[in-house]
């Protein structure tokens, strides 16, 4: 079996391979056999997405205290990467990684550089920032005894990784250093996290050219495990950048796909939750997905955990529910206080500050967005600087109105052509309708046109959403607004928000609930109550349930 495995290993099969030397190590062999084959197993599981039985057989391995220091550090090191990348065990992992240092350090100068450049990598489940900095320091340090190649590379790349991640302004400078024979599986592993890390920070140009590579990479080395890391991080970048049409089967079919990877999971969850709550307005879905996605990661580097609870927060506040959109941020404002990392704060802190304010605590407002401020000083985010840009411009509602002066909104002019320049046009479009809103509450002319360019950057990138949620201010400020002729009709079937307001009904939520939930009108979800139970052929609201389907 040992023999078949290294033919699959060899032939680049990692899956086939990992589960042949699994097979070996549970068929009882000598000692010396059991640890020869379980540093190989460790050394293809990494990319053959295996199941919680690989992590179990090396410990179970690692337990005998048969291995010398060489082979020890470097299950060791590899189990805590699966634990990583695979189990959900974030923390775990990390300290899994740190413990094989000293044993590493016995037998390779290089593979224990590697394994602190490995902890180096930040999280918001993880250690503070300064940690990470600090564990990279030592991975630096150690850099110039590090005589061989793959290990060097796989250094530097780790390296870079940590620094575009940190929002570091010498990141792209370590990208530079990368090594030409960085190909195949390294590469797409560390193109795949700088495309990620740019996204993120704010570089899209970056991103795509990063993103591009890791593709090509990985469709020359077909690692199950890498196909999944790069599809998903495409699928978020797709996300930011508004390329809506068409991304909801795709992230679906990644949450299938990748359920055995937490991380990848839990953004190809964050996606589906995102896309059914701004494409259909389905608030209760999109909940229940983004609670999911929040629950599954396991290492997340700024993306699930923010938007996450941005989103949601967005939902309360659509809903006049301010003191539950504070409650939404909290937790992860905690983490991103503990950690300092500041610059994956992008999605979270607009929404806070937002909900801040109408919960009338502005003080704390303006205190949240001076912590953005110095969290992001020396940093390379253009999108943390654009969402501070942002939170300025909400702070301007609570200024002391000027008599006889008209609000400055400029900030907010500012803020929209920042985030056009980013290529997010969710933001671009958020900003436009906070910019509405101020200038209608002020009563100074010119909010409704502004409000209308938000719903026309909305309906650009199907906001379904969000588009209602404008209509609804303009209405309650006095001003009309204009359905598009040919209107879909649906006969005797339930359209998509006859069928998210019956949800909502089949659980118990009053009319008025559902208006606050879906930004409707209360007349509008009286209508769409009065036709859904008419179409499902039901007389109450608790026959509605059964009707629906999944």
């Amino acid at each position: 079996m040992e023999a078949a495995a290294d033919r699959a290993a060899g032939g680049g099969d990692a899956g086939t391979a990992a589960a042949h030397y699994l097979g070996a190590l549970r068929n009882g062999p000598s000692p010396v056999a059991r640890d020869r084959v379980a540093l190989k197993l460790a050394r293809v599981a990494l990319n053959a997405r295996p199941g919680p039985q690989v992590p179990a057989a090396l410990r179970q391995v690692l337990d005998q205290h048969s291995l010398g220091p060489g082979p020890s550090g470097e299950i060791r090191l590899l189990l805590g990467l699966l634990l990583r990348n695979q189990s959900g065990s974030g923390l775990e992992a990390l300290e899994e990684i740190a413990r094989a240092v000293p044993d590493l350090l016995v037998v390779s100068t290089g593979q224990a550089a590697r394994a602190l450049a490995i902890t180096s990598i930040p999280s918001l489940k993880g250690w503070p920032v300064g940690e990470h900095r600090r564990l990279l320091a030592e991975a630096e340090r150690l850099l110039p005894g590090v005589e061989e190649e793959d290990l060097r590379s796989a250094v530097l790349a780790n390296r870079a990784t940590a620094l575009a991640l940190m929002g570091d302004p010498s990141a792209w400078e370590a990208v530079t250093d990368l090594p030409d024979s960085l190909t195949g599986e390294a590469a797409a592993r560390v193109y795949a996290n700088l495309a990620g890390a740019a996204n993120c920070l704010g570089h899209p140009e970056r991103a795509r050219a990063f993103q591009a590579r890791a593709w090509q990479e990985v469709r020359t080395n077909h690692a199950p495990y890498l196909e999944a890391f790069v599809e998903t991080t495409d699928v978020v970048a797709a996300f930011t950048s508004g390329r809506w049409k068409g991304l909801l089967g795709r992230a679906e079919r990644a949450e299938a796909q990748y359920q055995d990877v937490p991380d990848f999971h839990a953004e190809a969850l964050l996606v589906c939750g995102l896309l059914r709550l701004h494409t259909k307005g389905q608030t209760d879905v999109a909940r229940r997905l983004l609670e999911r996605a929040v629950r599954t990661t396991a290492l997340d580097t700024g993306v699930v955990l923010t938007a996450a609870a941005a989103a949601v927060a967005r939902v309360h506040l659509a809903a006049r529910r301010p003191p539950q959109a504070v409650q939404a941020v909290e937790g992860v404002l905690h983490r991103v206080r503990r950690t300092g990392a500041w610059v994956w704060a992008t999605a979270l802190v607009p929404p806070a500050v937002e909900a801040l304010i109408r919960d009338g605590r502005p003080g704390e407002a303006h205190r949240l967005v001076a912590e953005l401020a110095a969290g992001i000083a020396d940093r390379d985010a253009p999108a943390a600087r654009t969402a501070l840009l942002t939170c300025r411009a909400l702070l301007t509602a609570t200024d002391a109105p000027q008599p006889g002066r008209a609000p400055s909104d400029a900030l907010y002019a500012s803020a929209a052509d920042a985030w056009t320049r980013l290529e997010r046009p969710y933001e671009a479009a958020y900003v436009k309708e906070a910019r509405g809103l101020h200038l209608l509450a002020s009563g100074v002319p010119g909010g409704r046109a502004v409000l209308h360019e938000a719903i026309a950057a909305y309906q650009d990138i199907d906001a379904v959403w969000d588009v209602l949620r404008c209509q609804r201010e303009l209405r309650e400020h006095g001003q009309t607004t204009v359905r598009r002729p040919g209107a879909l009709g649906y006969g005797d079937h339930l359209s998509p928000r006859e069928r998210a307001v019956a949800r909502l009904a089949s659980l118990g939520l009053s009319n008025r609930e559902i208006a606050r939930e879906l930004v409707l009108s209360h007349r509008t979800v009286e209508h769409h109550v009065a036709r859904a139970l008419r179409k499902l052929g039901v007389s109450s609201r608790t026959e509605i349930g059964p009707h629906l389907g999944p």
